[in-house]
């Protein structure tokens, strides 16, 4: 009967929405394009059948004959805006086009937060090929850091931009300062902030050797 049929539908149109929302929080966790119209595909399907089961329901209730080419007109405008962003995210994504502005903003707050020990920043770039974003920089700090040290301080604001992205491949490289350079007396107060970073205190001896002056590290 047509009221058994209704009741068949509405639990399809359930069951899609919920295998949709799953999708689309994988989607969200791992940035797949895929999993994001795989989601809208199913989002689509309990438009389409919520759409055709109130159409249905209103016209028994009201008879108005144009509920149904009136909610096909809706649904079909629906699919149409939320298919959009999903077909720009992809051109996006396979164009290797930057990061969102307000994400590298993201990125300069990480890196501006540790000044003094990062003297300045230049070369950021970004791009995002799929689910994977990349970053590179090039940092600038005091020349009288010991090789093992500038690893250190390098190694630790690769690991808080990928952290605050949620997860990216991220590269930066190392330029001593010149004539912006701090001076030796406040580079040895300074140095021992970035020794901390590894868990080491000031007592820590000093190993390595010296990065030239006016050589990149």
């Amino acid at each position: 009967s047509v009221d058994i049929g209704l009741v068949v539908m509405a639990l399809s149109v359930a069951a899609s929405w919920f295998i949709s929302e799953r999708i689309r929080k994988a989607g969200e966790e791992t940035g797949s394009s895929a999993l994001t119209a795989d989601s809208l595909h199913f989002r689509t399907d309990v438009w389409s059948g919520g759409g055709i089961l109130l159409s249905l329901v209103l016209y028994r209730i009201t008879g108005w004959r144009w509920l149904d080419p009136g909610v096909a007109l809706a649904v079909g405008i629906y699919i149409v805006s939320a298919a959009l962003p999903v077909f720009r995210e992809a051109v996006d994504d396979l164009a290797d086009r930057s990061l969102p502005p307000e994400t590298v903003e993201r990125i300069r707050d990480v890196i501006e937060s540790h000044r003094p020990l990062v003297v300045d920043y230049h070369a950021l770039r970004t791009r995002r090929s799929g689910p994977e974003k990349q970053v590179d920089f090039h940092v600038v700090i005091c020349r009288k850091y010991l090789l093992e040290d500038a690893h250190r301080l390098a190694d630790h604001l690769e690991k808080e931009v990928s952290r605050t992205l949620g997860g990216a491949h991220v590269v930066s490289h190392i330029d001593p300062c010149d004539t912006e350079c701090p001076g030796k007396e406040k580079c040895e107060r300074i140095l021992q902030e970035v020794r901390m970073l590894g868990g080491e205190g000031p007592e820590r001896k000093e190993a390595g050797r010296e990065a030239p002056a006016g050589h990149p590290l």
